[in-house]
Order: C-alpha cells, then structure tokens, then sequence
C-alpha cells in the first residue's frame, strides 16, 4: 500500500467499512456553535435525561424501601453508574481503534465519574452536606452521556474536515475489524490500512481539534 492516505480512493475500494456505525460523536460541533440555542438544548437535555433518570430511580427507590431522599438519590446514582459503565466502556473499546484522542475523553470522564460515585457515597456516610448532592449529580450527567455522544471541540472548521475526520474513524476501525477476522486474506494489508489510519486519525484531529475544554475557552475569549 502506498504512503499516502487517499480516503476517496479508499472509499471506492472499500465502501462498506462506511456502514460501520460508531457509538461516540453522533453530534459534532464546533465549540462556539455549542452555544447556539439548538445546539445548548441538546447537550442540557442530554445531561437532564440523566439527571431525571437518578430521581426516578430515586424517588422509586424511597418510595418502596423507605429509605430518604438523599439515601435513595446515592444508591440510584449509583446503580445509573453500574447500569452506564458497561456501555461507557464498550464504546471506550471501540474509539480506542479508531480515534485515541476520543479514547483518552472517555477514559478521563469514566474516571471522573467514579470519583463523583465515591464523593456520593462519602458525602452520605461522613460529610453530610445536602447541598453537595445536586452539584455531582449535575457533573456526573455531564461526564456521561454527553461525552459519549457529543464532540463539541471542533476549531472553526469547515463541515467537510469533520466529516473527513468521521470517516476515517470508520474506515479504521473496519480495518482493525478485519485484522481480527480469520477469512480476511491478507492480514498485513488490513494491519497497515489501520496503521495508516489511526496515524491520519491523530494528524487530522490535531489540526482541527481543540486538545481540551481550556483550550477550546481560551481561543473563544481571544475573538
């Protein structure tokens, strides 16, 4: 295989690795359009989804075991965590072989997620601050579902560049797909397809990608 990455001509010898759905990154946005009004109302109502799901569970689980609010709040937030991890962590698995910047996201935000899970369970047994639970609550749906599903770190970049971006993720991890099933014939081409596009994957991400959400605020405040 040659050098040089040339998606179309990969997309003409192999359009079905575009089939290939990819579970993170449905909605793609350059950061300053996540303020517009649509946009805000998709990543609040993401995060709300979550929020509302912990009360429910909640309010269900207070209501038939007797437990009080703030106990119940605790053990359905945690067992959202328990029900969302699996997920959170198949879809880390899958972006880990097509995009390691999102990869490391999702790592970071698991993280941070257990460690509002254990500022829950600690603030129920010694801290005791009510008001405590709302604030990590709020963070903790922020950590979740919207990282999975929304990027909203693109630089002012044109729509093509995001969808190139996409695709190359999809054509990477179709590959690396390939790598792993014994019928396809050769392995090594498939293993430097994946090499190559992983490698394209970083280069193109660097350039059109905030690193970080500091980042992403500095560049903003300096317009």
């Amino acid at each position: 295989m040659s050098n040089h990455f040339n998606l179309k001509e990969l997309q003409q010898r192999h359009p079905e690795a575009f089939f290939q759905p990819l579970h993170f990154a449905q909605l793609r946005l350059p950061f300053y359009h996540s303020f517009h009004i649509i946009n805000f109302a998709i990543i609040f109502l993401t995060a709300i989804s979550t929020i509302m799901l912990c009360l429910g569970f909640a309010i269900l689980i207070s209501d038939n075991f007797r437990f009080d609010i703030l106990q119940a709040l605790t053990l359905s937030t945690i067992l959202f965590a328990f029900i969302q991890f699996p997920f959170q962590f198949w879809v880390q698995q899958q972006a880990k072989h097509c995009s390691k910047f999102y990869a490391q996201r999702l790592q970071n935000s698991l993280y941070i997620q257990i460690l509002i899970i254990i500022l829950f369970v600690l603030n129920y047994f010694i801290l005791d601050i009510p008001h405590l639970y709302f604030p990590s609550l709020l963070l903790f749906s922020f950590f979740g579902y919207v990282v999975i599903f929304i990027e909203p770190l693109y630089k002012n970049t044109p729509r093509l560049e995001i969808v190139r971006l996409h695709k190359i993720r999809q054509m990477a991890f179709w590959a690396f797909q390939q790598t792993r099933n014994n019928s396809a014939q050769p392995t090594h081409y498939y293993l430097d397809l994946y090499n190559k596009c992983m490698l394209e994957e970083q280069k193109l991400s660097k350039q059109i990608l905030h690193p970080n959400f500091i980042s992403a605020i500095i560049t903003l405040l300096k317009k």
